[in-house]
């Protein structure tokens, strides 16, 4: 088993970075408040992939105003008219998102999976042909 030392770099640095994503999400879930919105456009972004649909969602905050925001999913499946979970933190209406497992914790999970990789190939675990 043979040592790399970039790789081992790059596991902490993202490691690092994976625990504060991490610790952001959590207390974000655990100090944000939830509301139903309504999605009351959705915005198309053409792009070198092809298009891009982001829902914009309506939603009223606890002093009782309405407010409005582009959301950070991209996903054709959303009409208008549908109701969705949306989280926020008071007073801070960039906070806002649709509250949705995937969208809260993906760049956690992908950064995790980033992590391990690159510990595998620091520690020389990775598979190598002869």
């Amino acid at each position: 088993m043979e040592i790399e030392k970039i790789p081992l770099l790059f596991f902490f640095i993202i490691g690092n970075i994976t625990i504060y994503h991490a610790l952001e999400q959590r207390d974000f879930v655990k100090n944000a408040e939830y509301t139903t919105g309504m999605v009351i456009d959705i915005a198309v972004v053409d792009g070198a992939r092809g298009k891009s649909y982001f829902p914009i969602v309506e939603f009223i905050m606890l002093d009782n105003k309405s407010y409005q925001f582009k959301t950070n999913i991209v996903n054709p499946g959303y009409q208008v008219g549908d109701q969705v979970g949306v989280r926020y933190l008071k007073g801070d209406l960039y906070s806002a998102a649709i509250w949705h497992h995937a969208a809260v914790w993906n760049r956690v999970y992908f950064l995790s999976f980033l992590t391990v990789i690159s510990l595998f190939i620091g520690l020389g675990l990775s598979v190598r042909r002869k």
